[in-house]
């Protein structure tokens, strides 16, 4: 993983927090799937209305997300996984994407 210019090798069962305002980006060269779990934060210094307007843009982009999802033959992608496991959380159906 590297963000801005500090590159780091990512351990199994370990976390890592970083500033994603900094250009960054991760990559896996594994066999196996790997699953991780992301946890946005905003920051303390945003109004509500900024925090209200930057949640609409992520439920936008999951949206959008969703239907090149839907075209895809199979089942590797981000809304596979969230399908199947839907059931886990014992909530109504559209809690992801509104």
């Amino acid at each position: 993983m590297r963000v801005g210019d500090e590159t780091k090798v990512l351990e199994q069962d370990k976390c890592v927090i970083f500033d994603d305002s900094f250009n960054h980006e991760a990559w896996y060269d594994g066999t196996q799937t790997r699953i991780n779990l992301i946890v946005d934060f905003w920051h303390p210094e945003l109004t509500d209305e900024e925090v209200k307007f930057f949640s609409m843009l992520l439920k936008s982009k999951l949206k959008g997300e969703r239907i090149i999802s839907a075209k895809q033959e199979n089942d590797d992608h981000l809304y596979s996984i969230i399908q199947k496991t839907k059931g886990i959380l014992k909530t109504n159906d559209d809690w992801w994407v509104n």
